[in-house]
């Protein structure tokens, strides 16, 4: 081998190492990507962890929880009868205790189970407390 043979050889093996080179230098930024996202799912984690923790410990009950949304409706109601929608407001709307879909469902084994009178009046629902559920 001459030394212009030997010159290339090693110009296309230094070339080889520089493409070798820029491959894994991709591949570990794509690494430390995927590493960055890992400890922030990480760290959303060990949050939550800690609130369902805190909450367990003070027996904070779920807001989205079927027993304490039909317990919220009832609450609602002790004041007095209310329009149904403006009940939808207070529970879904403001109080984020179920879905419309849930409360309605609610409303419907509420009023089945003898909780609720559900009366309609000029085309307008009316909720209130069933007479032998208040005693």
């Amino acid at each position: 081998m001459d030394q212009e043979e030997l010159l290339l050889v090693v110009r296309r093996s230094f070339e080889k190492v520089k493409s070798d080179i820029k491959t894994h230098d991709a591949y570990i930024q794509a690494l430390r990507a995927e590493i960055e996202l890992l400890k922030m799912h990480l760290q959303r984690l060990a949050e939550k962890t800690e609130q369902t923790q805190r909450n367990e410990v003070l027996h904070i009950p779920s807001r989205r929880n079927k027993l304490y949304s039909k317990q919220k409706i009832i609450e609602t109601l002790s004041a007095g009868s209310r329009p149904l929608v403006e009940l939808k407001e207070i529970v879904v709307d403001t109080e984020h205790c179920c879905s419309k879909a849930s409360f309605y469902r609610y409303i419907e084994e509420l009023r089945l189970s003898g909780n609720l009178l559900l009366v309609e009046t000029d085309g307008v629902f009316f909720v209130s407390r069933s007479v032998h559920a208040t005693k």
